[in-house]
């Protein structure tokens, strides 16, 4: 009975020592309320880090200032500069747990961190960098919500999961990937995704001009974009985009004396729904590659919208084009499921207004009281165990609740 007790007692001196850092027996994570603490943390810890974003956060991007090389009246972008960085809403990545981005300017930037002065001028490859469980939102200045800017990058390897783009009313594009040079390798996979009420326009300073390429996913030169088990509703494109797709894997290697495209552009996309798209030139994806490799089936298409009226021009599935002047040719045999095998398709009315693009008080990017780096959240999905040894004796605590019904 003493032995029981003083393992007890130990036991109970453990738990309370144990409390400061993990509550209720769950474990902790660090989360970032803060854009700029982020930011700060980001850039200075290098590559291999997971970063979460504290569940109910909203922020709203301000605009970069390049006198300052800050971004001011609003919060910082995502902005990664080293490779193997995954940033994650709440602790699983879960989009239930309510991160939202309104974006004024870029939502996430993917840059050489030689642009913030965190090394040298030279060729960086970023890759297997992760975005998973956010909303992004709000879009009205015609900029890129997820980009990568190409300038000394070799290569970017980007994957974007569980996230929702809605309700943008003038973005430039969703997701555009972008490597420098004609040797740049660029690589997006979208898993789980759900693209609605998305407006891709015109620049607000180019209104009489006709536009170039556009798309919601987009590469630069001939990226390697993957698409699985997303949903594309509702999307519309301005008619004075000179060509658009919903995907679009362009090239920047033309010959216009042969015209003829050079692309190993390669596009996959499965099990995705396409439902009420308006303004894309003909198909719903294009490639620049007429050898392109990747696989489209177990898809569906219903009710979309094309600028073109030739009726046989138009293809409710994928097309492929090397040249300028000949037909793409289409293919609409991985288009062809009889209903969608993801979700219902949400209201084309929600029932509540998306948030503002404009907030009512825009936040400071430089607050007058400094910010609380981080937070610590329990995570109530991992339990704890704790071991505590005593006369060769090993007694495993396997939460407070046992211990309550001892005291």
């Amino acid at each position: 009975m003493k032995l029981e007790f003083s393992i007890l007692l130990v036991a109970l001196v453990i738990m309370n020592n144990f409390l400061g850092s993990v509550a209720s027996g769950h474990a902790n994570y660090t989360c970032y309320s803060d854009s700029l603490a982020l930011f700060t943390d980001m850039s200075n810890n290098g590559a291999n880090k997971t970063y979460h974003v504290c569940p109910n956060t909203m922020w709203s991007t301000g605009d970069y200032d390049s006198r300052t090389n800050k971004f001011v009246d609003g919060d910082w972008p995502v902005v990664i500069m080293h490779s193997d960085t995954k940033v994650l809403c709440g602790p699983h990545g879960h989009v239930a747990d309510n991160c939202t981005i309104i974006s004024k300017a870029t939502g996430v930037e993917i840059i050489n961190a030689y642009y913030y002065n965190k090394g040298p001028p030279k060729f960086l490859a970023l890759q297997n960098i992760l975005i998973q469980g956010f909303t992004f939102t709000g879009q009205s200045t015609n900029s890129h919500i997820i980009f990568s800017y190409y300038v000394f990058l070799s290569e970017v390897d980007l994957t974007v999961r569980d996230c929702k783009f809605i309700d943008n009313p003038n973005a430039r594009a969703i997701i555009n990937v972008e490597a420098a040079g004609n040797d740049g390798r660029e690589h997006a996979v979208i898993e789980n995704c759900l693209f609605q009420n998305n407006y891709i326009g015109q620049h607000t300073n180019l209104k009489n001009q006709i536009l170039p390429n556009a798309g919601l996913i987009i590469g630069f030169d001939a990226p390697e974009i993957e698409v699985y088990g997303s949903q594309f509703y509702n999307n519309t494109f301005d008619d004075k985009i000179e060509f658009s797709a919903l995907i679009f894997a362009p090239t920047q290697k033309y010959n216009s004396q042969q015209d003829l495209f050079t692309s190993d552009a390669k596009v996959t996309i499965k099990g995705s729904c396409f439902i009420d798209n308006k303004g894309m030139t003909y198909s719903l994806a294009e490639s620049t590659n007429v050898e392109d490799a990747g696989n489209r089936n177990n898809n569906y298409a219903s009710q979309n919208e094309f600028k073109l009226t030739d009726v046989d021009r138009l293809c409710n599935g994928f097309t492929k084009q090397n040249t300028v002047k000949s037909l793409p040719s289409c293919s609409t045999d991985g288009f062809q499921e009889p209903l969608c095998p993801l979700w219902e398709a949400p209201s084309a009315t929600p029932s509540k207004a998306p948030p503002s693009a404009t907030p009512s008080k825009a936040p400071s990017a430089t607050p007058s009281k400094a910010p609380s780096k981080t937070k610590t959240v329990t995570d109530t999905s991992v339990s704890m165990i704790l071991s505590c040894h005593m006369i060769g004796t090993t007694v495993l605590i396997l939460s407070s609740t046992f211990l309550s019904y001892f005291m």
